[in-house]
């Protein structure tokens, strides 16, 4: 039996109500096995239940029994503007005691208006009456209950996220609830599995005549699984984005591809439309502009919204892989959150999750009043992306938080940031890079490992700042270390950090010379005698890390190479593992066998400089380059050299120089005039 989307005052879906007087008795004891209750409503302030509402309500000396029994039942995503958003149980008097058995309970609201009146989100049991829940699994376990421990005092009973499906709407692709395709189905992986009671299916027991699940599907199938659906289905999947597609734009293949970016993020959603659950995006290339028509409930012009606010959760399992965010501009309205955000705002409230995987991710000249590409809301609930092989650049707050604004408000927000480049991003009061905020009794607790904070700038906290809030730094390189952390010690009291220039490619344009993000060109790559080279740590990658599916850097450079030639694959620091190698000097002209001349000037040990390459031309001959150490030129002939163009009667010139500066070459990469304007050699 299904109930999805109906509304009434009091029990959106079912109200079960035993009331009698004058000496008589009343029952209302139905049993009901494979209910499904999905997005229901109760709108009164008088009792509430936004699936189910029990109540006894018995006068003149009569007496009323009340004893339900679910079994099996999946009640997702109902609200309640006041008591109990799965099922409220009302107690007058009378014997009242609903039992809930192998039932998944998830995603219901009470108190939807906020009033503080209401209690229960998934379950209200009124003084006087009580409820027995065994084999179930109910989000928050005893705090999603008000006015009973049923959950800790139940046998087996669950709180974790079930992982459950989040297919294009709860009805799936064909629009039929109840179907193979539903989008409430347990993954492969889902606590639910198996972890039910087979006894109310043994003979004599209350199920005893049911063979199947809600589907159809054979029920029980080994020890049965809790809720609606029998065993896991592994859908895998893929939603496809292309804005040149001229199909169904259902986003189920490149023909039929969906043409807005949030539009999808939409698509791969829960109950209600909105991005959660266990999906994978694939995104066609090309340019995605911020649409405010995209964006629910918000005017400004944030480039993609996931909203897990409403209908289900965002987790690690919903993955944004290979995306470009850019020209995002959140200067809206703050009691709306228009201002913050410019790239992505990732918002949880009601002790849910925005929590989703940003893979291989560019978020590039954004800007906002607050959280230049990326805002993090946990607000009540949490909101903890894990981003692997990111580059946050040239974005811009012009308050707080110029790349990254985690916010506990209330809730937690805990990002986990591995092998990432933030680099070159401004805030106009605090945070340069990020901004960690743990007010209003929240969490905010970033962790960091293998990543690079670099030429980021504030007013205060050129890297970082935290209010109320801590991050935890390892294997990564910060600029100015704990000096650029405002109230915290994240550099020194971390594992094996670094304050040392990381020495970028470099170059006129954060793209590189192709134009284009997450190429080895980039000029936040890393140039050979980088200290970012196998500096980091492979344990994110291992098995059982948090990034062990990642086997590539953000332009699909295998991770863990060799590159400082000491036998062991080791990841680099940062988002690149490519590295752009010096161009090669190939000696050409003649071999010089004398040395001996002096430089004046050369070396400027307060600009980190530690040698000079000279270009020498011989008279009439190719060129040769000639590496020098310190202030010694090697291989020069007896005479004087100047820094002209020209050549005087056949001698060599010196024409040009360049700064190394901790074994690199000068980040413009070009050679210049300047440096010594002469140079003498003695003959040998």
């Amino acid at each position: 039996m299904t109930f999805v989307r109906n509304e009434a005052g009091n029990g959106g879906a079912i109200h079960n109500r035993a009331s009698e007087g004058n000496g008589f008795t009343a029952t209302a004891n139905f049993v009901l096995v494979n209910g499904l209750f999905v997005g229901n409503d109760a709108f009164s302030f008088s009792g509430g239940g936004g699936a189910i509402r029990n109540q006894s309500a018995v006068t003149g000396g009569g007496s009323a029994i009340l004893k339900p029994t679910i079994v099996n039942a999946a009640i997702i995503g109902n609200t309640s503007v006041v008591h109990g958003g799965g099922i409220s149980n009302s107690y007058l008097n009378g014997d009242l005691e609903p039992t809930i058995r192998n039932t998944l309970l998830w995603g219901n609201r009470a108190d939807t208006n906020d009033s503080g009146f209401g209690n229960g989100d998934q379950i209200r049991v009124k003084t006087g009456g009580s409820v027995i829940v065994d084999h179930s699994l109910v989000e928050e376990g005893d705090a999603g209950i008000a006015g009973s421990s049923a959950f800790s005092n139940g046998t087996a009973n669950l709180k974790a996220d079930p992982l459950l499906e989040y297919a294009p709407r709860s009805a799936g692709n064909d629009q039929e609830i109840a179907t193979d395709d539903d989008g409430l189905h347990p993954t492969p992986g889902s606590p639910v599995i198996g972890a039910g009671d087979n006894t109310p299916f043994q003979a004599g027991e209350v199920a005893e005549n049911v063979a199947t699940d809600v589907t159809g599907a054979t029920r029980p199938n080994g020890t049965v699984d809790i809720g609606a659906y029998e065993g896991g289905q592994d859908q895998e999947r893929t939603i496809y984005v292309d804005p040149s597609a001229t199909g169904a734009a259902d986003g189920t293949s490149w023909a039929d591809a969906d043409t807005t970016l949030q539009d999808t993020s939409n698509l791969a959603s829960g109950p209600f439309g909105y991005a959660t659950g266990n999906d994978e995006i694939r995104i066609a290339e090309g340019v995605y502009t911020p649409q405010k028509a995209d964006i629910s409930g918000s005017n400004s012009v944030h480039v993609l919204v996931l909203d897990g606010t409403r209908g289900g959760n965002v987790t690690r399992s919903t993955l944004f892989d290979g995306l470009t965010v850019t020209a995002g501009q959140a200067d809206g309205a703050p009691a709306d959150n228009e201002n913050v955000g410019g790239g992505l705002y990732c918002e949880r409230n009601a002790s849910g999750k925005c929590s989703p995987t940003l893979q291989n991710l560019v978020f590039a000249g954004n800007t906002a009043t607050v959280g230049g590409a990326l805002y993090n809301n946990g607000k009540t609930g949490t909101s903890s992306p894990l981003i692997v092989n990111g580059v946050l650049t040239g974005n811009e707050a012009t308050s707080l938080g110029g790349a990254i604004y985690n916010n506990g408000n209330g809730g937690t927000s805990r990002p986990t940031i591995f092998s990432t480049t933030i680099a070159g991003n401004t805030a106009g009061s605090s945070g340069g890079a990020m901004y960690n905020n743990g007010g209003s009794g929240g969490t905010a607790e970033p962790t960091l490992t293998n990543a690079v904070l670099w030429s980021n700038s504030a007013g205060d906290g050129s890297e970082i700042y935290n209010e109320n809030a801590a991050a935890s730094i390892n294997y990564s390189i910060v600029e100015g270390g704990d000096a650029a952390i405002t109230n915290g010690t994240a550099v020194s009291s971390g594992t094996d950090n670094l304050d040392r220039d990381p020495v970028f490619n470099g170059g006129s344009s954060a793209a590189g010379d192709d134009g284009r993000f997450a190429t080895v060109d980039d000029s936040l790559s890393l140039a050979s005698g980088s200290p970012a080279l196998d500096t980091g740590t492979n344990a994110p990658f291992a098995s059982g890390g948090a990034a062990e599916k990642v086997t590539t850097d953000i332009t699909g450079t295998p991770r863990k190479q060799d590159l400082d030639a000491d036998g062991m694959a080791t990841v680099n620091i940062g988002a690149y593992e490519s590295v752009v190698p010096e161009p090669p000097t190939a000696a050409r002209g003649p071999v010089l066998s004398v040395t001996g001349a002096t430089l004046a000037g050369t070396v400027n040990p307060g600009a980190r400089e530690t040698s000079v390459r000279f270009r020498l031309y011989p008279a009439g001959r190719s060129e040769q380059d000639t590496l020098l150490a310190a202030d010694t030129l090697d291989g020069a002939v007896d005479g004087s050299y100047d820094s002209k163009s020209g050549c005087n009667a056949g001698r060599p010139r010196l024409l040009r120089d360049r700064v190394q500066r901790t074994g690199h070459t000068d980040p413009s990469g070009r050679w210049r005039r300047g440096g010594p304007t002469s140079a003498t050699a003695p003959a040998v």
